[in-house]
């Protein structure tokens, strides 16, 4: 049976069983897959995938009581959480969670024409991110705008409105976020 938890916009988690019974000193794998929105010319990478138990969303792997016991397997939108050696205590609901860069608008308020704009773009990435940005104009190449964590625009046209991403690079490998931002005509 599996067990849907939807979110807006095409994002969402499935997970393979919602009940698991095992054995003290066995073995349990959870597994879930996981969707998020995509457009014509740019498809969104996962930064961040971990899962957690109950309401306290902090990394199983982080927890000393999961040391040695947990593992990961994700690849291509699937991710499995192995436990190993299950003690009383294991007895939870887990859940899985994924994570894309920040990005952010300032002012967050109504962009007028003329006014100054910052696109922030933030990453947890380890080691440290490259950004890049980009804007969406229709066409499958998309051409570099700036190559900081923060986009700037001094006075801001109309003609600036669309969609923004933000790519975040290291050495293993690249994520992105977007942000929409409407001008408005004075």
């Amino acid at each position: 049976m599996a067990d849907v938890v939807q979110s807006q916009n095409g994002w969402g988690v499935t997970y393979t069983y919602t009940k698991i019974c095992a054995f003290k000193g066995s073995t349990v794998e959870i597994s879930c897959t996981y969707r998020y929105p995509t457009t014509n010319n740019y498809r969104y990478t996962v930064e961040k995938t971990f899962w957690f138990k109950g309401d306290e969303i902090v990394d199983l792997k982080t927890k000393s009581e999961y040391s040695g016991r947990v593992e990961y397997n994700c690849h291509m939108n699937r991710c499995t959480l192995r436990i190993t050696d299950l003690r009383e205590s294991d007895s939870a609901e887990y859940k899985f969670r994924f994570k894309l860069p920040s990005v952010s608008v300032s002012p967050s308020a109504e962009i007028v024409e003329g006014s100054s704009v910052t696109l922030t773009c933030s990453s947890d990435a380890n080691p440290a991110a490259k950004y890049t940005w980009y804007k969406e104009n229709g066409n499958q190449n998309l051409h570099p705008l700036g190559k900081e964590p923060q986009l700037v625009f001094r006075s801001i046209q109309s003609s600036d409105s669309g969609k923004y991403y933000c790519a975040a690079v290291n050495d293993l490998g690249r994520t992105s976020g977007f942000v929409s931002i409407n001008v408005k005509c004075e």
